[in-house]
């Protein structure tokens, strides 16, 4: 464009109808340059409008990132908060399984302990049984001397637990 426009010029001097032809192609390239100006123009805005809404998408997005940021550290915390609960409750069912287990062998021990005192219930029993069919009036003191012999052996029983 420009090049036409020096040949016009240079030829413009030395012909007369050269000089109409300058106003009409200077024209032309004002108009040519007008619109071109005009175009970079609106690309510029284009680019602007551009650059501002990834601003704000750029700026909207490190938001939700700040949010989830907070979010994850409170569910950490919760996390954690829950391991200790849970290390707590295990350290509470090892004394509990420890308590009933020493209660089964102290339950297993008085079993044994009150097998004998049973035995000698039966055996006393059976004897006073056998006496009162002899003797009404003994056997009587003796089943009552019994009775006390056995509920001295519960109290036994009942001190030990």
């Amino acid at each position: 464009m420009l090049i036409n426009i020096k040949e016009d010029t240079s030829s413009s001097v030395n012909d007369p109808s050269a000089d109409s032809r300058k106003g009409e192609v200077s024209a032309s390239a004002e108009k040519s340059y007008d619109q071109l100006l005009r175009k970079l123009e609106e690309e510029a805005r284009d680019h602007i409008r551009i650059e501002q809404q990834l601003k704000l998408y750029i700026d909207s997005m490190e938001e939700q990132i700040d949010e989830s940021e907070k979010e994850i550290n409170l569910l950490k915390s919760e996390l954690k908060g829950k391991i200790g609960e849970i290390n707590v409750l295990k350290e509470n069912a090892k004394e509990a399984d420890s308590k009933c287990q020493e209660l089964k062998q102290r339950v297993e021990m008085l079993e044994r302990n009150a097998s004998p005192a049973k035995e000698t219930f039966d055996q006393s029993h059976t004897q006073l049984t056998v006496s009162a069919e002899k003797k009404p009036a003994r056997a009587s003191t003796e089943f009552a001397k019994s009775k006390r012999m056995m509920n001295m052996s519960k109290k036994v029983l009942i001190v030990d637990c």
